[in-house]
């Protein structure tokens, strides 16, 4: 009886150690894809793809039309369940400080001040709201036609922050190999650098 319940565990504890090993190797599977398309966009702008171990995300750093950008991953657990998220960062100094969030997005972290936000339409449809700082609220500029046309080359997203240290552009996705084959963040950057071409010191 005791050898019967020996072998069992020592079973279930193999079974674990090839289910761990399986998940790993998937794992270091799918970021070695989306390493693949960094290193693309590498090949297209310059920069480097940082990776600090065998099985970690990898990101990316570099510069880009003579401002420093970084490209990081991560992942958020909301009650819809779990989001792959692409966090875009650029370190420029900016005339304005703006925030442009998704609707959605708002309401799935329980935002209360929604109502804070002025509607922006992206093809006829409030998807986003607006949210300014006092200088900003005296900027024209960023109610245009061509500002909108920029917002509408980059949704979807969650959220646009612009600051007077920077900009940081927020993607979720359900597929992160896919968003991330080249040429879609470069087209992700470019939209971003036309967005703010107005905003910049």
């Amino acid at each position: 009886m005791i050898k019967s319940m020996l072998l069992i565990l020592l079973l279930i504890f193999g079974l674990v150690i090839i289910i761990f090993i399986i998940l790993n190797v998937l794992r270091k599977w799918y970021w070695d894809g989306i390493q693949s398309n960094l290193l693309d966009l590498v090949d297209d702008i310059g920069g480097q793809v940082i990776r600090h171990g065998f099985f970690s995300r990898p990101f990316y750093h570099g510069n880009y039309q003579q401002i420093d950008l970084t490209i990081n991953f991560s992942s958020e657990r909301l009650k819809k369940g779990r989001s792959n998220l692409i966090d875009i960062s650029l370190a420029t100094s900016l005339k304005e400080s703006l925030t442009i969030s998704s609707f959605q997005w708002l309401k799935d972290i329980e935002e209360k001040s929604i109502g804070d936000y002025e509607p922006l339409s992206i093809k006829g449809e409030p998807l986003y709201g607006l949210r300014k700082s006092d200088s900003a609220r005296q900027n024209a500029r960023i109610f245009k036609s061509d500002f909108i046309h920029h917002l509408e080359k980059l949704h979807p997203f969650r959220f646009i922050f612009i600051g007077q240290q920077g900009v940081l552009y927020e993607i979720e996705t359900e597929n992160l190999p896919q968003s991330t084959r080249h040429p879609r963040l470069k087209e992700q950057l470019d939209g971003i650098f036309e967005l703010i071409s107005g905003l910049r010191k």
